[in-house]
């Protein structure tokens, strides 16, 4: 027998008005219309979606990073008095100790929303702090990350920020930040195998999808 239930009292679990027993609605919504608006901290203003990509990217680095890490959106970033350095924001800092001698972990990401264009301003500001920390006692990484495929242009500018022997560059798109499994899209299109667990193997599997000399010859296509 078929009842009401009003919108107001409307729940996933409810109790039926006529016998008493609970049941799940959510068969019965499948049908329905929805519609859908920003709520929370994205509904307050349309530029704060901006944090979609920042989200993802430190969901996918705690889940494929173990061990303890430390990790922070939005720093604004300026230099002490007398140092030559940019003042800029990093859209996030990612710190990865390390017991022993082992050196502690520096991650420094800048992010882009779908549209968005990693500019020689965004690796260059990123690249001069990362040089700027004592290499004796951080080994640092830099994370670009876009839910939309990297330019050759964009790709170019961020290999360039690679040292010397150092791959230190992460770059990632929505094939990464979506799936549960970094790299589980990446390793079927690129037949390669694609390791996940730490900043320096993150760092090297960019240089296998990026900076080869094959993918540098080969024209950029939609991911």
């Amino acid at each position: 027998m078929s009842n009401w239930i009003a919108l107001d009292t409307l729940k996933q679990e409810n109790v039926c008005e006529l016998c008493g027993s609970g049941f799940d609605a959510t068969r019965q919504l499948v049908g329905g219309v929805f519609h859908y608006r920003r709520t929370g901290v994205l509904g307050l203003e349309r530029n704060t979606q901006g944090a979609i990509p920042v989200t993802l990217a430190l969901q996918q680095l705690y889940i494929n990073l173990p061990g303890p890490s430390i990790y922070a959106p939005s720093y604004d970033l300026a230099p002490n008095a007398g140092v030559d350095l940019p003042s800029c924001e990093v859209d996030f800092v990612m710190i990865l100790p390390r017991g022993g001698l082992n050196k502690a972990e520096i991650i420094l990401g800048e992010c882009k929303d779908e549209g968005g264009f990693v500019d020689s301003k965004d690796v260059e500001n990123l690249r001069r702090i990362a040089d700027a920390l004592p290499a004796n006692r951080f080994e640092t990484y830099l994370v670009f990350a876009k839910l939309s495929p990297f330019t050759p242009e964009e790709i170019t500018l961020a290999r360039a920020a690679n040292g010397p022997y150092q791959p230190r560059v992460i770059l990632l798109t929505a094939r990464e930040l979506e799936p549960f499994d970094i790299y589980d899209r990446a390793k079927k299109e690129v037949g390669k195998d694609l390791r996940a667990g730490s900043p320096r193997d993150l760092a090297a599997a960019t240089s296998q999808i990026y900076f080869s000399a094959s993918q540098l010859a080969a024209p950029a296509t939609e991911q």
